[in-house]
């Protein structure tokens, strides 16, 4: 679970000059008050055309197989088509993650805009 904390004195500072009733969007979303310190478990996490390097930055970490498959939505948007062979292989790493994490939300290049295909999923 990853630890999401709204930053307590930037949130305490406003929230006292503001005369706004009820919640705010984050607080509606956490569903906790400012300034809390809230554990949540994501329903979908977005990764793109970075995810060879978080994977490498994992595997330094001791990782080997990542927990929550199903969480994770993988779009390939932002380098597509891939300009250079260095993208084209940071690409082929990615294709070969996905298949050896047995990640099944992914969306290869040419199949989206990962922001748009990530409020597809909205729940």
């Amino acid at each position: 679970m990853a630890n999401y904390c709204l930053n307590y004195a930037l949130v305490k500072k406003h929230s006292k000059q503001s005369a706004m009733s009820g919640k705010t969007f984050v607080e509606k979303i956490f569903e906790a008050d400012a300034g809390s310190i809230v554990f949540k478990k994501p329903d979908i996490i977005l990764s793109h055309d970075n995810t060879a390097s978080i994977f490498n930055t994992f595997r330094k970490m001791g990782g080997e197989k990542v927990k929550y498959p199903e969480q994770l939505l993988i779009v390939l948007d932002h380098n597509a088509p891939p300009t250079t062979a260095k993208l084209a292989n940071q690409y082929e790493s990615i294709r070969k993650i996905v298949h050896g994490q047995g990640i099944t939300k992914f969306h290869d290049a040419g199949k989206g805009i990962c922001h748009q295909i990530m409020a597809d999923y909205a729940k």
